[in-house]
C-alpha cells in the first residue's frame, strides 16, 4: 500500500501535490472550519488505500482524494482577489507551475498527444494509459484505415470475437474487459482473477500475485458446472457452498424466503467452513 504512494510520487507527482495542498488548506483554513470534514474524508480515504494495498493502476485510487482536493483549491482561488496584490503573484505562481509541468514532464497530454507507450511495471504498479495507448487511444481510432482495420486491434478483442463465434458456451479468461465485450452477452466467462466470479472470489489465492491480480485455481468440476447449469464440483462441501451461492446469484425469482435466507447466511459467514482451504 505504501509502495502505491511512492510510485505515484515518482511517476505522477502532481496528483499527490494537489492532494497535499488541498488537505493542508482544508485542515488549516480558520475562516471555513467546515472544510475540516473534507480533510478528514481525504485522510480516511488515503488510509484505506494503504490498508488494502493500493492498486495496479498508477494513480487510479487517488481519484477521490484528488477531486475533493481540487474542489478545495478552487474555492481558495475564488477568494484570492480579497488578498489584493498578493493574489496576482499567487495566480502567476500556480499557472507557471502547471505550465512547466505540462511542457517538461514526460507523458502529459501536451508532450505526448499522439504517441505514447510505456510498459514499465514498478512493484506491480503500471501506467495503464501507456500500456493501452497505441491500441485503444482516440488518436489510434482516428488514424486507422476505417474500411479495413479492426478497432481496437488488440489480441484480447480478437480472442473475444473468436469466442463469440465458437460452439463452446464457456471460456476461462483472465482479462475479461475487451474479451468479454467482443464475446457478447450469450457467453459465459470464468475469470481466474475472480473479478466477475462470485464463487472464485471467495476462494483462497493459489498462485503468485501482483496487486489487483489474485489468481484462484479452478475447482475440479466447476467448468462442467457452468457449461451444463448443474452443480458438479467434485468437492462435496464446495459444491454445497456453490448451491447456496447460486440461490443468491442465479435465482429466477428475487423475492423468495429461500433466497433471503441464503443471503443472510452468506453474509453472516454461516457457510465459510465449507470453503476453508479449498
Amino acid at each position: 500500500g505504501f509502495q502505491y504512494f511512492i510510485t505515484s510520487a515518482v511517476h505522477d507527482p502532481l496528483t499527490l501535490l494537489v492532494i497535499v495542498a488541498g488537505l493542508a488548506l482544508s485542515l488549516f483554513d480558520r475562516g471555513r472550519p467546515y472544510l475540516r470534514y473534507l480533510g478528514l474524508g481525504i485522510i480516511l480515504d488515503l488510509m484505506y488505500i494503504a490498508f488494502i494495498g493500493g492498486d495496479f493502476m498508477q494513480g487510479r485510487f487517488f481519484s477521490y482524494a484528488y477531486m475533493i482536493s481540487a474542489i478545495v483549491l478552487l474555492t481558495w482561488l475564488v477568494r484570492l482577489p480579497s488578498l489584493g496584490r498578493r493574489s496576482f503573484f499567487l495566480k502567476m505562481a500556480t499557472a507557471t507551475t502547471l505550465l512547466v509541468y505540462l511542457l517538461f514532464y514526460p507523458h502529459t497530454p501536451l508532450t505526448a498527444p499522439a504517441s505514447y507507450d510505456t510498459f514499465l511495471i514498478d512493484h506491480g504498479i503500471a501506467d495503464e494509459r501507456g500500456i493501452y495507448f497505441e491500441t485503444m487511444s482516440l488518436n489510434t481510432y482516428l488514424r486507422r484505415h476505417r474500411a479495413h482495420q479492426f478497432f481496437p486491434n488488440h489480441r484480447w478483442a480478437h480472442a473475444g470475437l473468436k469466442f463469440r463465434g465458437a460452439r463452446s458456451p464457456v471460456a476461462i479468461q483472465k482479462s475479461t474487459g475487451l474479451f468479454g465485450y467482443f464475446a457478447g452477452t450469450m457467453k459465459t466467462i470464468i475469470d481466474p482473477y475472480a473479478l466477475s466470479d462470485p464463487l472464485l472470489a471467495r476462494l483462497p489465492v493459489t498462485a503468485e500475485w501482483r496487486i489487483g491480480h489474485f489468481e484462484r485455481a479452478i475447482p475440479e468440476g466447476y467448468l462442467q458446472s457452468r457449461k451444463t447449469g448443474y452443480e458438479l464440483i467434485a468437492n462435496p462441501e464446495l459444491n454445497h457452498f456453490y448451491h447456496e451461492l447460486r440461490i443468491v446469484t442465479q435465482s429466477h425469482r428475487l423475492f423468495t424466503l429461500e433466497r433471503l435466507k441464503a443471503i443472510v447466511a452468506l453474509n453472516s459467514s454461516a457457510y465459510d467452513h465449507l470453503i476453508q482451504k479449498k
